[in-house]
């Protein structure tokens, strides 16, 4: 520590040299330094960018880790449900399987088409022209029964969309 003449107090000798060095080129040199904040900023934003990518990379990881975490436990929460391709020859079937192939349509990216499945038998019946027609009233509570499940193997509720007057169901 040194005193001047007009009894003011300097740390010049306590607090290292280099910090008034980067100080002092701030100060005296102001080309010079631009040229390295430029540089400091270009070196920081590459740095963002690579962190931002490793986010997802991540994310993208812990995602397929939990698919396949799901896939080996797919018989949690299973439950009956009636395919019904043909009315006239409906199948009972456990969602085990079905859950695996949305999983694994998730792991790819897409969604999965839900239609055509009910937790109750699809009835005949008549409408007005005297013409056989099927119905069903248990498509709404499969969607729900489906996306409980998956909900439970994935800690993550699916999102259920119609499209072309048909249901899938997404990851996200």
């Amino acid at each position: 520590m040194t005193t001047n003449a007009s009894s003011k107090t300097t740390y010049e000798g306590i607090i290292p040299s280099i910090v008034f060095n980067v100080d002092y080129k701030i100060i005296s040199n102001g080309a010079e330094t631009v040229g390295n904040v430029a540089a400091l900023k270009d070196s920081i934003n590459t740095i963002t960018q690579h962190l931002m990518v490793l986010k997802i990379q991540i994310s993208d990881q812990e995602k397929n880790r939990s698919i396949e975490w799901a896939c080996t436990n797919a018989a949690i929460n299973a439950f009956s449900y009636w395919r019904n391709r043909d009315p006239y020859l409906p199948v009972q079937e456990e969602s085990t399987s079905y859950v695996k192939r949305i999983l694994l349509s998730f792991k790819a990216g897409r969604g999965h088409p839900i239609a055509g499945k009910s937790v109750t038998r699809y009835k005949q019946q008549y409408n007005a022209d005297g013409n056989q027609t099927s119905s069903s009233d248990g498509e709404e509570e499969f969607r729900n029964a489906l996306i409980n499940q998956i909900h439970e193997l994935l800690g993550k509720k699916p999102r259920v969309a119609l499209e072309e007057e048909n249901y899938t169901i997404h990851y996200d």
